[in-house]
């Protein structure tokens, strides 16, 4: 009469371990791989925006000066325009990206509390057979 887990048994647990493991690793390393490609296209997009608004405010000025307006209030007023809107686009560029990290870190607080169910459920399964192996040792089962 066994005392313990027979050798299938062990084996069977320790492999779900390792597999749940696995696919936590796995999820993980490709939830990584999206947070670093949302990095490097934020800071494609904020060069690229960058560039895109320095074009236009150096075209500003020649709008005015062609129609002898770069003096007047009108101007200001349109170079102030500008800034607001150039403010207001990065802006937006930025609480998107700051959006879709927080995203990535919630997803990834789900996958460790995903794996970490996981492994206790595989503890509580092996307890419990090791229980009813001991309550059949002792005639209670």
């Amino acid at each position: 009469m066994p005392y313990d887990l027979n050798p299938d048994e062990v084996l069977a647990y320790g492999n779900r371990r390792r597999q749940a493991t696995s696919n936590w690793a796995s999820q993980t390393n490709a939830l990584n791989y999206r947070a670093n490609i949302a990095d490097q296209n934020y800071g494609q997009q904020v060069g690229a925006q960058t560039r895109n608004w320095q074009r236009s405010r150096e075209r500003l000025p020649g709008s005015f000066a062609n129609r002898g307006l770069q003096t007047s209030g009108l101007y200001g007023r349109a170079l102030s325009d500008f800034n607001t809107q150039r403010d207001e686009s990065f802006g937006q560029l930025a609480r998107d990206y700051y959006n879709q990290r927080a995203q990535f870190g919630m997803e990834r607080s789900g996958l460790d509390q995903q794996y970490w169910n996981e492994m206790a459920n595989i503890d509580d399964q092996e307890r419990l057979r090791r229980a009813q192996i001991a309550a059949q040792l002792t005639g209670a089962y």
